[in-house]
């Protein structure tokens, strides 16, 4: 077999047309290849380059760009080498195989993340860390360690993998580090901390470690709960995280405590409240915004109504309170309905209100408050103090003259 191969006038741009993977590609290639030997013992010599290539993943926002890279082959083993740049960060990439007939004898790869920068709907920052794949009692398997700052994440709803796909062996370990943060629009919002080991296989996952909560939000009936105790630990047989967080928020005079334990796809939320009110009335009060009478157990039409503007609310309102709280650099938004005015039940003048609610940290522990009617004219100016967990402190003035001063300490039994 004597067969020559010229890629002096191909170009990047064909590999969408061999993958769906790949939206687009640019780059010219430069290069011949050589194939000799016999059909069962192939072998191949030559180099294949591409100089500032270009390529868009179809799952990644942004582009893969200044692609430099070559594939060198030497009788039965290849061996390629590759610099890529996403955003403002790197990677350098090297891999080599070798071959005996039709079969693979031996392969490595390596991946080198100097603060690579991808944006898709499940990572958002740079990415920092060594990989490698090499053969592990004859599985191929994903080894090395990512470092990560100022990242985000969105936790998938499921991971797993289908039975046509080849299992991979994984040796991982995630080191969440400074501005780690899980988010998900209409869920959650929080900076975590720790370290996790993902292990076993693509097929039988094992996971072991925890990331703690620092501060954050959950949202739930179109309220923000503030986290006062959390984390997402790993067990095995899966490599999505078990949440098990501790929120609350306050509600007219109630302080509605929520507790979130289980993954993102299968979640059992139990609610409390000081003073004590049931788990029904203290949906009804989220919901509606008043506490449900407790031998009733219809609907008013105005309660279908607020059940009604609650799912806009989370649909619609979850994109403007993001948009405001990345762009203000905000530690609070929320939307809520009726008045504004804590101390002042929702009535059929207030029940169709709806308001923003803006709040900032100036200090560590004090937060100046801001809420403003959006389809009235209410305004109410505050200030909280968090002296530690169970005890608060809390003044504001409505533009219609109401005032308060006061606190509040909890305590559990």
């Amino acid at each position: 077999m004597d067969v020559t191969i010229d890629f002096n006038e191909a170009d990047m741009a064909v590999i969408p047309l061999v993958t769906t993977s790949v939206k687009n590609a640019t780059g010219p290639l430069k290069g011949v290849i050589r194939l000799t030997g016999t059909i069962d013992q192939p072998e191949a010599y030559g180099t294949v380059s591409v100089r500032n290539g270009t390529m868009k993943l179809t799952s990644v926002e942004n582009e893969i760009t200044g692609i430099d890279g070559d594939l060198i082959f030497s009788g039965q083993q290849g061996d390629f080498q590759s610099r890529i740049n996403m955003g403002n960060g790197s990677a350098g990439l090297a891999a080599k195989v070798n071959w005996s007939g039709h079969s693979l004898t031996n392969y490595k790869a390596a991946v080198q993340l100097d603060g690579l920068e991808v944006r898709s709907e499940y990572v958002r920052g740079p990415l920092n860390g060594e990989l490698y794949i090499a053969d592990r009692d004859g599985l191929p398997t994903l080894i090395g360690n990512l470092n990560l700052e100022k990242v985000q994440f969105k936790i998938p709803l499921s991971m797993e993998s289908s039975e046509s796909t080849r299992n991979m062996g994984v040796d991982v370990t995630v080191h969440a580090g400074k501005g780690v943060r899980l988010y998900d629009r209409t869920l959650y919002n929080m900076f975590i901390s720790g370290d996790v080991h993902f292990g076993g296989t693509l097929q039988n996952p094992t996971a072991s470690g925890q990331f703690d909560v620092r501060n954050g939000t959950f949202k739930y009936l179109s309220h923000v709960f503030n986290i006062t105790k959390g984390k997402a630990h790993f067990v095995g047989g899966s490599y999505l995280p078990n949440l098990q967080l501790e929120a609350e928020t306050n509600v007219s005079n109630y302080n509605i405590m929520l507790s979130v334990k289980g993954t993102v796809d299968h979640m059992d939320l139990t609610l409390s409240s000081n003073p004590n009110l049931s788990q029904k009335q203290i949906i009804s009060m989220l919901t509606f915004g008043r506490g449900a009478d407790s031998n009733s157990s219809t609907l008013t039409n105005d309660d279908v109504n607020a059940v009604a503007t609650a799912g806009l609310q989370m649909f619609a309102f979850g994109y403007v309170q993001d948009a405001l709280q990345n762009t203000l650099g905000l530690d609070r938004i929320n939307i809520t309905t009726g008045s504004i005015d804590p101390d002042e039940p929702t009535n059929k003048e207030t029940a169709g209100n709806y308001n923003i609610e803006i709040g900032k940290y100036v200090l560590p522990k004090v937060m100046l408050t801001y809420s403003q009617g959006i389809n009235n004219k209410q305004k109410k100016y505050g200030i909280e103090y968090s002296v530690k967990r169970n005890l608060k402190f809390t003044a504001w003035r409505t533009s219609e003259g109401n005032n308060y001063i006061g606190g509040r300490w909890t305590r559990s039994f």
